[in-house]
């Protein structure tokens, strides 16, 4: 091999292995969307309606986040924490402007199922009484607020390794029948686990 073409190699070798500042941008671009609206953004003619878009947001949240907080099978108030922490990190890594972020029921019923198996409400006797220095709750509470935030940050990690992949695009393989089908299985699910509650009746927690 002579000079010229191993310097062309050694030339093509490192521009494929070394990237370039260019690159290192457009890549943060389409990682992080607020790098690329945010300079653009125009505060006279978008503050006012994004603000009282983020009120709006913010008053369904309240209620919305206690209720599903007593879906999760966790004291109310984290129901607001779980509201808050959501809209933000969206604002970084969203994309679309029409998406109302926060709490959702299917997840939360799906956080409820591991709380009721591993703190079961017979525990509540087995713990003491005495409220913890976080908030003023007992230990029964805070059990279960470990187990829903052992599970919250276990999704987490998975959402993350799958933004990490690009597996997004995988859901343009489901089908609109298969869609269809969890949304009507989901909003079956939630209506008759709340059945209980309308009826004053007291049931086991069956998944």
């Amino acid at each position: 091999m002579t000079g010229a073409k191993r310097k062309k190699k050694s030339m093509l070798w490192s521009k494929m292995h070394t990237p370039q500042c260019e690159d290192i941008i457009q890549w943060c671009r389409r990682r992080l969307p607020i790098l690329d609206w945010a300079p653009h953004y125009n505060l006279k003619e978008n503050l006012l309606p994004d603000t009282v878009s983020g009120i709006m947001l913010a008053v369904q949240q309240v209620t919305q986040g206690l209720a599903f907080a007593v879906l999760s099978s966790v004291h109310p108030v984290f129901g607001l924490y779980g509201s808050l922490f959501p809209a933000i990190i969206y604002a970084i890594f969203g994309m679309g402007r029409h998406v109302a972020t926060g709490t959702f029921a299917l997840t939360s019923l799906i956080s409820a199922n591991a709380v009721e198996r591993i703190v079961p409400q017979n525990m509540q006797n087995l713990t003491t009484q005495s409220n913890t220095s976080v908030l003023g709750l007992s230990d029964f509470e805070m059990q279960r607020i470990r187990v829903a935030a052992a599970v919250s940050f276990l999704g987490g990690v998975i959402q993350v390794a799958m933004f990490v992949l690009q597996l997004g695009s995988a859901t343009f393989v489901v089908t609109e029948p298969v869609i269809s089908a969890m949304t009507t299985g989901a909003a079956t699910h939630v209506v008759t686990s709340q059945v209980k509650y309308l009826l004053g009746m007291k049931m086991p927690y069956i998944s």
